[in-house]
């Protein structure tokens, strides 16, 4: 992962490579699981690195931007439909 954030860290030079790589690995323990920026930032919070929401949109909108994110929009297979609310 440290190479992915090193080509990103090309494009977005403010970008710090060790809490981007915390949120990424974040990102990967929790993919099966519902989560919001606030979240993660809160989570990054008790693990002793100080995040704010703001950044972890920003260090996700550059994953989904170098693809290594996409969006999830849930989808309920009883009613064959997409839900509204809480995209992953």
């Amino acid at each position: 992962m440290e190479e992915v954030a090193m080509r990103i860290d090309r494009r977005h030079p403010k970008i710090d490579t060790a809490a981007f790589n915390d949120v990424a690995s974040f990102l990967a323990d929790n993919a099966g699981n519902i989560t919001s920026v606030k979240g993660v930032a809160d989570s990054m919070r008790q693990t002793k690195r100080g995040i704010s929401p703001t950044t972890v949109g920003e260090y996700i909108a550059a994953m989904r931007e170098n693809y290594l994110l996409f969006r999830a929009n849930r989808y309920d297979i009883k009613g064959k439909a997409y839900l509204q609310a809480m995209e992953k």
